[in-house]
This record gives C-alpha cells, structure tokens and sequence, in this order.
C-alpha cells in the first residue's frame, strides 16, 4: 500500500516497484481503507480492511471469494458488498441487511450485503468501484496493488517487501503468509486445548466404565457363583453381566455423538478471537476415533473384570449372607 497524495514522482516510483519489478508475477492496482464498526449495543470496535479493486475480474486471481453456505464462487456487484463471515456474525447481519461502517474520523456510511463469504482470519469488507462510489460518494482512487511473485518463498516476499517500504510513498505491505501464520497459531493453541479435553474425557468414560462395572460385578457375586457352579462357560458368565455394559455403552456412543456435535460446535464458536474462525463441523475421522477409543476402553474393562470373576470364590460367595 503507498500514499497516493505523496508527491507525484515518490507515487510513480512506488508504482513501478511493483509494476516493473521481475519478481512480479502478476498484479492488479486497488483502493485499500482501514474503517470500523461497532455491535448494537456495545462500544467495541471491529477493525475492518475495505478493499475496491480497480479491475473484478481479477480479483479471484489473488482473494478467493467463496459463499459460506455453499462453497461458490462470488463475484463483485452494483448493489452491495462482500463481508467476511465473523464479521457478519458479529454484526448479527445476514445477506440483504445493511451494517455501518465509520471512516477513522467517525463518518458513517451505509453498506448493504450483497453476500458473506468465508474469511478465517481478519474482518473484510469488498465492493466495486460502482457501488463505493454510491456509498462514499467518490471513486475509489487506488493507493494499493494485489500482488503474486513468481517465486512464493520466505527469503523472496520478505525481499520485495522490504525493497518495496524503502520508497518515499509506500506505507506498509501485507503478506498473506503471516495471515496463515495467524491462523496456524490459533489452531495450535486450540489444538493443545482440545487435546486436554479428549484426554480428561477419555480418562472419565474409563473411570466410569469400570466403577460402574466392578460395582454391578461385586454386587451380584452369588448370581455369578451359581451360574458357574451350575455349569456355564467363562465366556457365558463374563457376557451375562457385559451384555448390559455392552447396550449402556452403544447408547452412550449415540448420544454422545449428537451432545459432542453441539459441544465441539460450542467450543469452536467460543474460543477464537474477535478476529478470527475456524472451520465448523466434523469429520467422520472425528466420530470414528471418538467411538473406537469409547469401545477399546470398554474391552479393557472387560478385560479386567474377566479375571476378576474368574477368580470368584464360588464356596464363599454363595455361603455369604446379602
């Protein structure tokens, strides 16, 4: 991004850093403006990036505008604009409603959405240069360029970059590596709560499982020495008490399949920062680990409750007086 009211010569070397350089893949000239909005109801404000670009069609080639209901492509129109998704969440707006964004002198301006598209990172808001100038009243005079290099590695954008911030009227440049890097270290931190959370889990239905097992197995110790007494095989007796483990396991995994979907859902929309969201949903990876850790704990307690009945005393056990 560069200062356009700079000077007209520190503008046109600035420019042609950009647009002459041989590191330059592909770029396309736009107007870029830091604005802010705040929630009904609340003095917090939402830092937001506003970008024009001068020419639609060549958007997509850098800014991947896509739907975040069903995943299409979206295109810039004359009757509204684009705004990310967390944006739009926080703003309690859906497509058709208008939200107001306030310059950093605090002007207002009216902004109809025209669509939503998912953003994982950051709050953006995208019009054409038709329907800015309907809102601000002015055209989009561009101070900014999108800008693919050639060669997309660490040593190469940081070298443009810092060549480019030596010029009289460059302000700052983007890199959409650090915005990965963001959301990478988002997910990281998430990554290490989730990971507490499935192993207090885990260690929970284990704890259960066998508290409630070993309770109904000493609970019942003479049914138990009468079936072996009278005959029933190891394999008979360890299934006459882990048949009803067995169904209170299988409908523990369904119903925790559908309390988990919304808890994961709950966790996911809690824990990311104003400025950021992640990926909603599961997978069926998710539901597969969850169910096959639930049922490897349960043979693990059968495993232990096994040699436990095994070793009944049946004498003992059905000289004993309940």
């Amino acid at each position: 991004m560069y200062n356009p009211n700079a000077g007209t010569s520190a503008v046109r070397k600035a420019q042609e850093a950009v647009t002459d350089s041989s590191q330059v893949k592909r770029d396309t000239a736009a107007y870029f403006a830091n604005v802010y909005a705040t929630a009904s109801g609340s003095d917090t404000r939402e830092s937001i990036a506003l970008m024009v670009p001068k020419s639609d069609s060549q958007l997509d080639h850098y800014i991947k505008l896509r739907d975040y209901k069903t995943g299409k492509k979206l295109s810039l129109t004359d009757n509204g604009a684009v705004v990310s998704q967390k944006l739009a969440k926080l703003q309690g707006a859906s497509v058709g409603d208008t939200i107001s964004l306030k310059d950093t002198d605090g002007t207002a301006h009216k902004v109809k959405i025209a669509a939503i598209t998912t953003m994982y990172a950051g709050h953006y808001v995208y019009m054409n240069q038709t329907y800015y100038q309907k809102v601000y009243d002015k055209a989009a005079k561009p101070n900014a360029y999108l800008v693919t290099l050639k060669h997309n590695t660490s040593k190469s954008v940081n070298a443009f970059a810092s060549k480019f911030n030596h010029h009289e009227a460059a302000v700052e440049t983007v890199q959409s590596r650090e915005t990965k890097k963001t959301i990478t270290n988002i997910l990281g931190n998430l990554s290490n709560l989730i990971l507490v959370l499935v192993v207090s889990a885990s260690l929970l239905s284990l704890v259960v499982l066998y508290t409630l097992t070993n309770i109904n197995v000493s609970e019942r110790m003479r049914e138990l020495s009468t079936l072996k007494v009278l005959g029933f095989y190891p394999r008979e007796v360890l299934m006459y008490i882990y048949r009803e483990t067995n169904i209170l396991t299988g409908a523990g995994i369904v119903v925790g399949i559908g309390v988990g979907y919304l808890f994961h859902a709950y966790i996911m929309d809690l824990l990311p920062p104003a400025t950021a969201m992640v990926a909603p949903g599961l997978t069926w990876i998710n539901i597969l680990i969850s169910v096959g850790l639930t049922i490897v704990f349960s043979l693990m307690v059968m495993f232990m409750m096994n040699r436990k009945i095994q070793s009944v005393d049946m004498l003992e056990a059905l000289k004993s007086v309940d």
